[in-house]
């Protein structure tokens, strides 16, 4: 099954986690819609439930197709900036254990949480963050867990030190300055790049499934139509059909063999 070109900031698992959640979710969302679907494909609804020579159904791919535009959607708003200012938010956290201050129990759940965060990668945050932070965040969270004001105090430095640092590094690479070795390019995509590949992605279900007696363009372009709305996804629609065929007509990459 080919996939988007997703960012490389986050960890590979969440990303495949949120596209089989996100396969649940339309599952649930699209079953009034499928008819029309069907109807633009020139089809009866239940060829969209018959398995397609690689055992998937056209419904499998439209709904793996969906979700992994709309994960990669999400995605683009993990930024630097939100995980700076996700940072920021650490450090105060920490800032009454530095001072050997005690915390309420609330307190101490609220900063076990913060902790798991930095231990989950499922945790939307930018993968360089999990790396970075992880080890201090769980020595952390193991003097949390074993009490005593000084090592609680000494663990909390430690994080602050690491998260401060990291911080620097982020706001540098923001700037596009040098950033530490070992850590790759930030990759920019145009805005619009997703909704173009999924639209090229749902001109070769067009291409395979379509009935010949509905092979037009403009039968093609309100089959495209058609999925987007019914996942909720924003489109130039009837506005600007000559953008919208621009989209269908992207070239989509093979699949990566490895």
């Amino acid at each position: 099954m080919p996939r988007a070109k997703l960012p490389q900031r986050l960890d590979p698992r969440a990303i495949e986690r949120e596209v089989e959640l996100t396969k649940v979710r339309l599952r649930k969302k699209l079953p009034r819609s499928w008819d029309a679907i069907a109807h633009c494909l020139g089809r009866h609804p239940a060829y969209l439930d018959a398995p397609t020579d690689s055992g998937l159904t056209v419904k499998d791919v439209l709904l793996h197709f969906l979700a992994v535009h709309m994960t990669a959607e999400r995605q683009d708003r993990v930024t630097l900036g939100s995980t700076l200012v996700w940072l920021r938010r650490v450090r105060r956290l920490l800032e009454p254990h530095i001072a050997s201050r005690r915390v309420r129990p609330r307190g101490l759940r609220v900063r076990q949480k913060l902790v798991a965060d930095f231990l989950d990668s499922r945790v939307w945050l930018a993968q360089i963050t999990h790396e970075a932070l992880r080890p201090t965040a769980d020595a952390f969270g193991s003097a949390l867990r074993a009490g005593g004001v000084t090592a609680i105090a000494e663990a909390a430095r430690q994080l602050d030190r690491a998260a401060e640092h990291h911080a620097a590094l982020l706001r540098q690479w923001q700037e596009r300055a040098p950033i530490a070795p070992g850590v790759a390019a930030r990759k920019v995509e145009a805005p619009q790049e997703h909704i173009m590949e999924l639209c090229g992605r749902l001109r070769l279900v067009w291409n395979y499934c379509a009935h010949e007696s509905v092979r037009a363009r403009a039968k093609r372009r309100l089959f495209v139509i058609s999925v987007l709305e019914a996942a909720g996804i924003k489109h130039p629609g009837a506005n600007d059909y000559q953008t919208l065929d621009r989209w269908i007509e992207t070239e989509i990459a093979p699949p990566d063999p490895t």
